[in-house]
């Protein structure tokens, strides 16, 4: 049954580090919005339906657990803060877009058609014909959809290292896909159902040894997200809306900034494999979540791991 769109609360969350565009601005959606400003004090948005939580307005909502998240700022991990509050706040549809995509003019809707969509946890080579195969487990059909992440045109979210003059700047996607397995979760341009958000979280920049760990933020947290939703036998789609990501990429800076996510992954895939198979689907499974980086490249981990059980620990 298609949702109600007058009765559903949405709230758009957006990390902001400079001053956006006007261009970026006047296409937000018509809904409550909430900035994270990352640049403590320096954005300036002339909305009504727009909030905006510079360093002193995080702190006054976060009391005690403000001196742990400032290890979030100054990076795209800040935008953790505007999910927490957004979900505290009670919105049943929670939207993130990054300040540098502009969104189309049915951002929402089609974000929330993608919502009320159906996925399985599997592969369906059948799809198109509207049957499984031999052999898909019933267990993997029928999963209800909680997160819908939308592309980009203009430019393509790609490693740095992979760029060249011939990339393409349209991803030829005209409808969504249920993901089978696992994706690449960018934080760019996503929908997620309330109930869902404590197991989304972006991990903060980190340092170990001469290795710099930056733009992994959704990444590393995204693969740990889609984990929890395979516990929870729910599917994620990706495709629609697709935002104009309007941002000049400098080739070199991100391919040396994405060269620790890109050498360590593996090693990080197999931690999280690790402590996803000591975990059975219960309420409490992110107080349960305890990957084994003691000794690791990634021991820097464990405070915010800490951190976001302090936040969303019932969960």
């Amino acid at each position: 049954m298609a949702w109600n769109m007058s009765k559903l609360k949405v709230c758009l969350c957006a990390p902001v580090h400079i001053q956006p565009s006007k261009k970026w601005i006047d296409a937000l959606p018509d809904c409550d919005i909430i900035i994270t400003d990352d640049s403590n004090g320096q954005i300036k948005i002339d909305r009504k339906n727009v909030r905006i939580y510079d360093y002193e307005k995080q702190k006054e909502k976060l009391g005690n657990l403000y001196k742990e998240f400032e290890k979030f700022h100054k990076s795209s991990a800040c935008k953790n803060f505007g999910h927490w509050l957004a979900y505290n706040e009670g919105y049943d549809i929670i939207l993130g877009i990054d300040s540098d995509c502009i969104c189309p003019r049915d951002f929402i809707e089609r974000h929330i058609e993608a919502l009320q969509g159906e996925g399985c946890g599997w592969e369906n080579p059948l799809k198109n014909v509207g049957f499984y195969p031999r052999g898909f487990p019933y267990s993997q059909r029928n999963w209800e959809v909680a997160f819908n992440m939308g592309l980009w045109k203009n430019v393509l979210d790609i490693n740095g290292a992979d760029r060249n003059v011939a990339e393409p700047t349209d991803p030829k996607i005209k409808e969504n896909n249920v993901v089978g397995g696992i994706i690449p979760l960018s934080g760019m341009n996503w929908a997620c159902k309330k109930e869902y958000i404590p197991y989304l979280f972006f991990l903060p920049n980190f340092d170990y040894k001469r290795l710099k760990f930056r733009r992994h933020d959704d990444i590393f947290g995204g693969y740990i997200f889609q984990k929890f939703l395979n516990k929870l036998k729910k599917s994620m789609t990706y495709g629609l809306p697709i935002v104009y990501h309007d941002t000049e990429i400098d080739q070199e800076e991100d391919a040396n900034a994405e060269m620790a996510m890109n050498t360590c992954d593996d090693e990080f895939y197999e931690l999280i494999d690790l402590a996803f198979s000591e975990i059975s689907p219960k309420s409490d499974m992110i107080r349960r979540f305890n990957p084994r980086f003691e000794g690791t490249k990634f021991e820097p981990l464990l405070e915010s791991i800490k951190f976001w059980k302090k936040l969303y620990g019932k969960n």
